[in-house]
Order: structure tokens, then sequence, then C-alpha cells
């Protein structure tokens, strides 16, 4: 596979298009100038097979915008998974926990966590086939968080740092 330096903000226009551009980024994967450290290089990554009695780790290697996005693909990850955790940034943790198709959300992760296999999120559109015509457009920006709806509050405030 031809190696080029993808780096990080570049849009997904032109290089062949989407799907090229997501091939490209994948090989960055580990790459400090590309993509930074793989967290989990010893451990099994997930190669897109279902694995209905699995637990997947799903990880955030950008900001915390780009962890919003593409937290939309942890739905396609849970019909394929029985378990799928975030590993996110502080902010989203409680967001996350929220999403109906996330088992689980934290920031941070001890050396006695279990999962069966493991995914960068900005990995899930290249895993995914992602075209421009296939690009998940359902995900509702807005999430109905129980304890902000009782609260009363009419706007809420995430902290981004």
């Amino acid at each position: 596979m031809e190696r080029r330096a993808v780096g990080k903000g570049h849009g997904a226009t032109g290089l062949g298009g989407v799907s090229r551009r997501l091939e490209l980024y994948e090989t960055g994967l580990g790459d400090e100038d590309t993509r930074g450290s793989n967290l989990f290089a010893a451990a099994k990554p997930w190669d897109g097979k279902l694995a209905p009695a699995k637990h997947l780790l799903i990880w955030t290697e950008q900001g915390l915008g780009d962890s919003l996005q593409f937290v939309r693909y942890a739905e396609l990850c849970k019909e394929r998974f029985g378990k799928v955790s975030v590993l996110c940034q502080k902010p989203l943790v409680r967001l996350f926990k929220s999403l109906p198709f996330v088992d689980d959300a934290f920031n941070t992760i001890s050396d006695g966590s279990y999962f069966d296999e493991h995914v960068p999120l900005m990995s899930l559109p290249h895993l995914f086939g992602t075209v421009l015509e296939t690009v998940l457009q359902t995900f509702p920006i807005c999430v109905s968080i129980p304890q902000f709806r009782q609260s009363g509050r009419r706007s809420l405030r995430v902290p981004l740092a």
C-alpha cells in the first residue's frame, strides 16, 4: 500500500475521493507525524468482522469535535459486538454514556481493563467502507441527557478543556 503523509485536519476531498483519503489516513496509524501513537498496538485491532460475543473498545485520537462527529459510527459497531465501550476525552464521558449504542464511556483506562478488540474512532469510516454517499447522516446533533432534562435548564455548557 502506498504510504503518504496525510496530516491531521485535511479535508476528505481530492486524492481520489473520500474512500481513498480514508485509506491513506489509515497508513498513518502509529506514526507520530500523522496520527500519533497507537495506544493499544500490542492488543488485537478490530478487523471489521462480526463479533457478537465480544467487547470492543473504541478510543479517540483527535479533538472533541472529531469525537462528537465520529461517535455516530459506534452505532454500527454495536450492531456487530455484544459490548461497546468508548475511551474518550473527559468532557465527553457523560454524553457518550447516554448514547443507547454505547455500553460504557470513560476517560482513563487501567491495566486490568478488559476488551477483546480495539479500534481508533477515526478508523471506523474506513472499516465501514464509507464513501460520500454513505456518510452516516441520521445521527442526532442534540442528544438528551437525563440529568440535563430534569434540571429544567434551557442551555447546556460543555467545557472544552
